[in-house]
């Protein structure tokens, strides 16, 4: 009866039950995402979506951001989920999954879609949404998730979009049972880009946005009897990966524990998993003044799972190959002491130095390191010089995690980045003054008229 016990949950979350630092995270992921949406608003990828929905016929309820038009709730946040982990530059919870570009599409194109929501009511609903992917994520198991070779946040996306949504259009907690059934029918997403560089993936987000917010819809116009779509003991959905040893993750602690606490903001468009490995190699250059043309070998201790997805070969194959790979992240964040979204361009990319470089890095399985991940994104990384001497580098955590967290002063400039040349810097401090007093606000369109 988990699932059930989930939907009483969202159907029953209020403001006011929700602790003010899990308010305070859902407002800084808002930020975020919607500064990750502004830069990722050009990619090839996302003017492929948006030309898709554009052209297809629908009622106008919701904003595509950052341009003049509108579509249909269920299909605007294709769009914007795209956008938003366009450069995986948008945050990550320790169960590998990224709440920001699944929840908050769904939430603000459901909350324009039937008007009159409150900026409480928002946040709810986003935290309802944030708390469910979280929990699906880790009563699935994230490693064996992973290692099955699907994509967790994509897998387990249309779950944290439904409830969403499902909060948004208030559900009862009938309604929010179908819902999740509805999701876990719609799930899916897969991890074969990593090997071919394939733009698959910075669809998968919005995908998984776009199939949420439909099985809310679904489930508030039509009865499906659907109750135990994630733990049915044949085919429910958090039993399909480990046969069900850490179902218990899906309600243990509900509402006591809220994991929206526990994100990462990103410092580096990377994949999480390679954050503390660009920051070591960072460090490691810079506390050595290590020139890299003067390094034998580099060693990098991983996790099972790091290898397997990050530990590929470098074949220069685009932008999410470059990002997703950890030999290019470490080569380029040594020779450069830095790492963004102006080194997943061609001229990095095909850089002859980097493309050297890259041979001399070895991966090797850290046991400690492997004990802790996915709880942990934490990195080790040792240089041998030509001259025989050794450097080393360890990162536990990445900054931007819970307990290094980015601070807010950072976390704006970098929405102001990504935003420069899309909005004007008047209009761009308003929806961060907007985001930041959220809760007082009676109507939310004040802030999405904001983004068109």
């Amino acid at each position: 009866m988990q699932t059930q016990k989930l939907a009483r949950f969202i159907n029953e979350l209020n403001y006011d039950a929700i602790p003010p630092a899990c308010i305070k995270s859902i407002k800084r992921s808002l930020i975020d995402s919607l500064g990750c949406a502004a830069s990722g608003a050009s990619a090839p990828w996302s003017k492929a979506v948006f030309n898709l929905v554009k052209n297809m016929a629908g009622k106008e309820e919701a904003s595509i951001w950052f341009t003049g038009v509108r579509g249909p709730a269920a299909m605007v946040p294709m769009v914007t989920g795209t956008m938003i982990h366009s450069y995986w530059f948008d945050d990550v919870h320790g169960t590998k999954v990224h709440p920001g570009a699944v929840v908050i599409p769904a939430v603000l194109a459901t909350s324009e879609a039937i008007g009159g929501i409150s900026g409480k009511q928002m946040l709810t609903a986003m935290v309802a949404g944030a708390e469910c992917l979280a929990r699906v994520s880790k009563a699935a198991d994230p490693v064996k998730v992973r290692l099955q070779g699907w994509q967790p946040s994509t897998v387990c996306g249309s779950f944290g979009a439904a409830a969403g949504a499902a909060k948004i259009l208030s559900l009862d907690v009938q309604q929010v049972s179908d819902t999740l059934g509805l999701a876990s029918g719609f799930a899916a997403g897969n991890y074969a880009f990593s090997i071919d560089g394939s733009a698959v993936e910075m669809v998968q987000m919005g995908s998984a946005a776009q199939r949420g917010v439909m099985a809310a819809q679904l489930a508030g116009k039509d009865s499906w009897n659907s109750n135990y779509g994630l733990d049915a003991q044949d085919g429910g959905f958090c039993r399909l990966f480990n046969g069900g040893e850490t179902i218990s993750n899906l309600t243990n602690d509900l509402g006591v524990v809220f994991e929206m606490q526990n994100l990462t903001m990103k410092t580096f468009p990377v994949c999480g998993s390679l954050l503390s490995y660009v920051e070591a190699a960072i460090d490691l250059a810079r506390e050595n003044n290590i020139d890299p043309k003067n390094v034998r070998k580099v060693k990098v201790g991983v996790a099972r799972v790091v290898e397997l997805q990050c530990g590929h070969p470098y074949r220069q194959l685009g932008i999410l190959h470059a990002e997703d790979n950890l030999r290019y992240c470490v080569a380029v964040a040594m020779f450069n002491r830095s790492f963004n979204i102006n080194h997943l361009q061609p001229e990095w990319m095909n850089n002859v130095d980097i493309i050297d470089f890259i041979p001399r890095i070895e991966t090797y399985l850290d046991p400690v390191i492997d004990a802790s991940y996915p709880a942990k994104f934490s990195a080790r990384i040792e240089a041998e010089m030509d001259d025989g001497s050794i450097c080393s580098s360890y990162v536990d955590t990445p900054t931007g995690s819970k307990d290094r967290p980015l601070s807010d002063e950072l976390l704006v400039k970098k929405f102001m980045e990504q935003i420069d040349g899309i909005l004007e810097p008047e209009r761009a401090n308003e929806i961060v003054r907007l985001i930041n007093n959220l809760e007082n606000i009676s109507d939310i369109t004040v802030l999405t008229k904001l983004l068109v």
